[in-house]
């Protein structure tokens, strides 16, 4: 039997780099690209919620319950903060408040 050592230097002696090639988007599906490509832009420009649920300022949690003083869903955005002690029903996609 050969060790994952040896296996590991019996494939990287037999491998070879394919050369760089530069071909349009639709055709370069099942390949993989040469050099990272970073976005200029931060893609979404905000946190959004990856669920339905409640925002809250947790440093302002009281107790076991909160008010829910508001609705948020997806597209629109929060005026302000939540209140402190209070929450907001926020769905899926929608942008997280500040704070």
């Amino acid at each position: 039997m050969v060790s994952i050592e040896d296996a590991r230097r019996i494939v990287l002696e037999q491998a070879t780099k394919l050369p760089v090639v530069a071909i349009s988007l639709l055709e370069s599906l099942g390949m993989v690209l040469a050099e990272d490509v970073h976005s200029p832009w931060d893609i979404p420009s905000a946190d959004h919620s990856a669920m339905d649920g409640y925002a809250f300022a947790h440093d302002s949690l009281q107790g076991r319950s909160l008010p829910v003083c508001g609705f948020l869903p997806a597209g629109t955005l929060w005026a302000g903060t939540v209140p402190a002690g209070q929450a907001i029903k926020i769905m899926t996609g929608a942008q997280i408040p500040t704070g």
